[in-house]
């Protein structure tokens, strides 16, 4: 198979194996240095062909680089929302930062909370922040704090409801500042109960202060899970060699 038909193989262009590829051609360019000896080239049965502007090959080879990037993102953007959804809600029940968190913007220190990650939800994967109490009869679910996913993983929206039949001031969400911070808006379910809902977070503040520990677990995930390891690893090598491709470019 010849450079041409591999590169633009369906199966080169989708998979971590091409970017490995790439990323060792980029290495031995930048770190290594090749030259071409002779700016002309011998085709069988043609004559001899020279090329005026070797030079600009890098480019072509930088362009390549970003179509196999984006084409490979898009192939498995899946299975890295995925990984992110997971790593939302290891933040929210395993570390004491994600307790802090619920604590502060969803209920309140008075109040307790559990963590459930259903990750094959009906109808759709969600990472739940509930609240139990006893309600008289029993324990009773209080509140919920819903962050629901397609199946694919991408976030759709944030789904935050109490039991009507009670009334808990400690639930922070359904209060100003919270209440305005996530831009969450009543609507009536179908049952005629009231529940609040937003598909985006509205404080760029407070998706922040969320969305950068979540990366943080997301990158220790990044280095002892083998599936995102090897998936990830290529790509964020093109890109950190892309990057300081440019800058050196900029810098000429």
């Amino acid at each position: 198979m010849n450079p041409i038909d591999k590169v633009t193989d369906h199966t080169f262009t989708s998979s971590t194996k091409g970017l490995l590829t790439l990323s060792c051609v980029g290495l031995f360019h930048l770190v290594i240095g090749v030259k071409f000896t002779s700016s002309t080239i011998s085709i069988p049965w043609l004559p001899e062909v020279e090329l005026s502007h070797l030079d600009r090959l890098i480019y072509l080879y930088w362009l390549l680089v970003v179509y196999v990037c984006y084409r490979f993102v898009l192939y498995n953007l899946p299975v890295m929302r995925k990984y992110y959804f997971l790593s939302l809600g290891e933040y929210l029940k395993d570390t004491s930062g994600g307790s802090r968190f619920i604590q502060k913007h969803i209920y309140s220190d008075k109040l307790t909370h559990q963590v459930v990650v259903d990750i094959n939800g009906s109808p759709l994967p969600e990472v739940k922040v509930e609240h139990y109490q006893d309600g008289g009869s029993g324990w009773e679910q209080m509140a919920s704090f819903n962050f629901v996913f397609n199946r694919e993983y991408k976030f759709i929206k944030i789904l935050a409801n109490e039991n009507p039949a009670f009334t808990i001031d400690e639930i922070s969400f359904i209060k100003s500042p919270q209440l305005e911070l996530w831009g969450l808006k009543t609507i009536i379910d179908d049952d005629g109960d009231p529940e609040n809902l937003t598909s985006k977070i509205a404080s760029l503040k407070l998706r922040f202060k969320l969305l950068l520990p979540v990366l943080v677990v997301y990158l220790k995930t990044l280095v002892t899970t083998k599936e995102v390891f090897d998936l990830l690893v290529p790509l964020l090598l093109n890109f950190a060699l892309l990057i300081y491709w440019l800058f050196s470019f900029i810098n000429i």
